[in-house]
């Protein structure tokens, strides 16, 4: 019964890992007020992440640059169209052959409560996963009651809370962290 306890525990132990990264990804694409390459990193172009299709940096300008490999206007026009579509906050500076630059717009008050919005309502969502997964254990532990002797279960209890908290504390630090970055 041991080893079914500890094999359940580390799948939903898992299936929160996988929430945190889907998490943190989701609130990455959100635009912040600081040019970032990490939400450029993602974007998804023709079958590959435009990392693989150009190189990305920030110019001293507090720009962000993007050279592809392939130089062409019509791909750095399909590349700008792409970010443009993304709603990063990004405008086109300038579009060669061989590069486009991309500066980030200001953020309005109306903008930043938007997404601050936008990430509430994501992080109830995954507030939520947290506490199915809670009552999923306790309940195994209720159904399996007869199997465990009252410290054992008492033992488990202490567990799912301390995972429970665990998980919790990761997405309220992922969430604050990502509203500082839209005041700043």
């Amino acid at each position: 019964m041991e080893n079914d306890w500890k094999l359940i525990k580390e799948k939903k132990e898992e299936m929160l890992n996988k929430n945190i990264i889907f998490f943190s990804e989701f609130l990455n694409k959100i635009r912040s007020n600081k040019i970032s390459l990490n939400s450029i990193k993602s974007i998804n172009l023709e079958g590959d992440n435009i990392q693989k299709l150009a190189i990305l940096k920030i110019s001293p300008k507090h720009e962000i640059i993007i050279k592809p490999f392939n130089s062409n206007l019509k791909l750095c026009q399909i590349i700008a169209k792409k970010v443009l579509d993304e709603q990063l906050g990004y405008k086109v500076e300038s579009i060669k052959k061989d590069e486009i630059i991309f500066s980030l717009s200001l953020m309005t008050k109306e903008i930043r409560n938007k997404l601050v919005k936008d990430i509430e309502k994501i992080t109830i969502s995954e507030e939520a996963k947290i506490r199915v997964v809670r009552n999923e254990l306790r309940n195994y532990l209720k159904k399996n009651t007869k199997k465990f002797s009252q410290n054992e279960k008492n033992k488990k209890e202490k567990e799912i809370e301390e995972m429970i908290k665990k998980y919790q504390e990761i997405i309220s630090n992922l969430k604050k962290q990502k509203i500082l970055e839209l005041t700043f």
